[in-house]
């Protein structure tokens, strides 16, 4: 694959079977993964009463589960604005 423009690293190609992203993550926490274990937090605001609260991992697998429809749907459309854009139909 080409560079976009010359001085900047080549990209790997994409697979089709997963979404490139970048690794997120916090100076203090390393790279972020998902939520695992307990977080504690104050019950409905008040900061006398704390309790902890199991993580349930429910945005990750709806991701993972639609990342294929949702990537070709991406590439589908920015297809069209490309398209748009060269040739203005």
């Amino acid at each position: 694959m080409e560079p976009v423009r010359p001085g900047l690293p080549e990209l790997d190609p994409p697979r089709h079977d997963e979404v490139p992203a970048p690794e997120v993550g916090h100076r203090h926490l390393g790279p972020l993964g998902p939520p695992r274990g307990q977080f504690r937090h104050p019950v409905f605001g008040n900061k006398e009463v704390w309790v902890d609260q199991d993580m349930h991992p429910f945005l990750t697998p709806a991701a993972e589960r639609t990342a294929p429809r949702f990537t070709a749907k991406l590439v589908e459309t920015l297809d069209e604005v490309t398209h748009t854009i060269t040739f203005g139909e």
